[in-house]
């Protein structure tokens, strides 16, 4: 039976549960700013005031607000009841809380994990049974903390043509959240056990891509020692321009569909409606568009893009280890089970390229992916567009600075699936959580015993390298020194490929890589920064 135990934080004291059977505590919605309600809706976060007494953090708190995705999990697994179902929506406005997991009994300076979640930064929450760090700290010395942040338009929406000056910089809310998470985290994990000075920040999709815009912004020199990037790198000019005006035009386009007609109005709306408001707009966009929430280049708080900041050498001094899975776009199959039937025509039509790069293109992905249907060419296409190339283009530009920079291709890849080795199907091996209701329902069940062994032999590889990733900065050690992973450099290139076994293979795409690096002016610019604005 769980016990309570208490620590005590800056903010006040919280009561978590210790399981006596494991060793691990968990302190769970544990709030590190104000509820952005009322007059904070739309609003930066402000640093929760200190609280008297004990406060309970035996239970998650709420999800932020948002449209259910059945393929996110299930409505029991947002924490919803069954009173609940005839919600429209998902979680909760005020949301904004953080969880930890730790030994308390161990010594006083565990390395630390943060985890940002994924989501296309609309959907998802820390809460979800696959992000729950108690298989980290049960299998390694660290300290786990999963965190909220807002999401949709209430954190990443430019709504400073809509409400005036005071909200500019407004779709960077959903990013100071996070900030606002790990300056909280910094100040208190030693209470729990943690260690202030070697604090890895992890993101996944969208929580990777909102890292290396915090990256970018430099906010993460004084309180983040290294960062892992799963499949998400910002500034992608192929998917979105995120110069302040590219928001204030994405943000006309969105309110007109959600029919909102001035910041009082949208101020105004419940959080049903406002969520209604979000499910209009969505009918009229495609499931790519949906990806729309995103971080802008505001001249304050962010003033360069990843690749520009990394290319000027300036995030030397943080370890990355950065990687993505071998199909990405074969998540989409999920939403969209025609996608991989179309070709490339049809998804160029999406996509501000010359005609003579298409043509380019084309020929290129027919010749390396030449026993794969035109469909699966064009996915793949799609996927480096998306995904790989800016993840491989980013490691090149930080490489030249730090002899510190790991990359990894998740090429693992689910019997018969058309999804392939998809988007976020990697993040069920690293957390362990292969077996989970969720886990099976993406990864799918093992068809025999052996292959269930090669999963879990996997998964234990994986998470024994991020282990040893955030304690002592390179992978390889978690796995006895045994070189399946090598640091990455822009001659040889190695890449852990994690497949049934990891295994190192020097530039495994280099045909495809070859290609973006003389045309990475295509997805983005060295020199994309506050000057242009």
């Amino acid at each position: 039976m769980n016990s309570a135990v208490t620590v005590s934080t800056e903010s006040g004291d919280v009561s978590g549960l210790l399981d006596p059977s494991s060793g691990i505590s968990a302190f769970l919605g544990i709030p590190y700013a104000e509820p952005p309600i009322g007059s904070l809706r739309f609003r930066p976060p402000v640093p929760v005031q200190k609280w008297s007494g004990v406060r309970d953090a035996s239970r998650f708190g709420s999800a932020s607000a948002h449209i259910h995705d059945v393929h996110e999990g299930s409505r029991e697994e947002f924490g919803e009841s069954t009173s609940d179902r005839e919600k429209n929506y998902i979680g909760e406005e005020d949301s904004l809380t953080l969880n930890i997991w730790s030994r308390l009994a161990q010594r006083p300076t565990q390395p630390v994990v943060v985890f940002i979640h994924g989501g296309a930064n609309w959907v998802g929450t820390s809460r979800l049974p696959v992000y729950h760090g108690d298989q980290f700290v049960n299998h390694g010395d660290v300290v786990f903390v999963s965190m909220n942040y807002r999401l949709g338009s209430l954190g990443f929406l430019e709504l400073g043509e809509l409400g005036g000056e005071e909200f500019v910089g407004s779709a960077n809310n959903g990013l100071k959240d996070q900030l606002t998470a790990l300056h909280w985290i910094h100040r208190n994990i030693a209470a729990f056990g943690g260690d202030a000075s070697n604090i890895t920040l992890v993101g996944q999709s969208a929580g990777s891509i909102d890292i290396s815009w915090l990256l970018a912004g430099g906010h993460l020199d004084d309180c983040v020692r290294r960062v892992v990037l799963m499949s998400g790198v910002g500034g992608n000019k192929l998917r979105h321009d995120y110069s302040l005006e590219g928001g204030n035009r994405v943000a006309r386009k969105f309110l007109r569909f959600a029919e909102i007609e001035s910041i009082e109005h949208y101020q105004r709306l419940t959080t049903a409606e406002l969520i209604e408001r979000h499910r209009r707009a969505f009918q009229h966009m495609h499931v790519f568009e949906q990806s729309m929430f995103s971080p802008r280049i505001d001249g304050e708080f962010l003033k360069d893009s990843p690749i520009g900041y990394a290319a000027k050498g300036k995030a030397a001094n943080i370890d990355v280890l950065i990687g993505h899975t071998g199909y990405e776009m074969g998540l989409y199959l999920l939403y969209d089970p025609t996608l991989d039937d179309k070709d490339y025509k049809t998804h160029f039509r999406n996509l501000k390229l010359g005609s003579s790069y298409k043509t380019e293109l084309a020929s290129l992905y027919d010749d390396v992916y030449e026993s794969e249907t035109v469909g699966v060419r064009a996915m793949q296409l799609l996927s480096d567009i998306w995904y790989v190339m800016p993840t491989l283009l980013l490691a090149e530009h930080l490489s030249k600075f730090s002899n510190r920079v790991w990359v990894y291709d998740f090429s693992w890849a689910p019997d018969g699936s058309p999804c392939r080795s998809a988007h976020a199907f990697d993040l069920f091996f690293w957390f362990n959580k292969t077996n989970t209701a969720h886990g099976q329902k993406l990864v799918g069940t093992p068809r025999s015993k052996k292959a269930a062994r090669q999963m879990q032999e996997l998964s234990m590889q994986m998470q024994a390298s991020l282990l040893s990733f955030a304690s002592v900065g390179d992978p390889d050690i978690g796995l006895g020194g045994s070189g399946l992973w090598a640091a990455y450099n822009n001659i040889e290139r190695p890449t852990a490929i994690l497949d049934t076994k990891i295994a190192t293979r020097l530039d495994p795409r280099v045909k495809t890589r070859t290609w973006w690096a003389g045309n990475q002016d295509l997805i983005w610019s060295a020199q994309d920064a506050v000057e242009q604005q």
